[in-house]
């Protein structure tokens, strides 16, 4: 949330102004109008990767991977969360977990076959 404070400086002590004469120095000086604005920035970091042997484009990644913080949605998780994710070819392995930032609890944790993985796409289609 933006926030914005503006005040009126004494050009002649720097002291605080309500009207035309200086709280300070009583005196009718010009003002300087400060207009201080304030914002509050949420950083996010994410990290991707893939794993393949033999060039890109020549054969499929055999292992892929990504951490990432995300804004949930939901308002009782008002720090976001962060999702894990690793989907192993080679092995036949995926695996995901989603953990709360705040307090660090487990929100949801996947460990499963990838041949027997149907994703969050697939499972909004049935």
């Amino acid at each position: 949330m933006t926030e914005v404070i503006q005040s009126k400086k004494c050009r002649e002590c720097g002291g605080e102004k309500e009207e035309n004469y200086c709280n300070s120095c009583a005196s009718d000086t010009q003002s300087d109008l400060v207009v201080s604005v304030s914002e509050e920035i949420t950083m996010r970091d994410a990290l991707k990767g893939k794993i393949r042997e033999g060039g890109m484009g020549e054969v499929k990644p055999h292992h892929e991977f990504s951490e990432k913080d995300v804004e949930s949605g939901d308002p009782r998780l008002p720090d976001g969360v962060h999702i894990s994710i690793s989907v192993d070819r080679k092995n036949d392995k995926y695996h995901q977990v989603v953990i709360d930032k705040r307090t660090g609890d487990v929100l949801h944790a996947e460990d499963e076959p990838l041949s027997m993985h149907r994703s969050t796409k697939d499972k909004k289609d049935t």
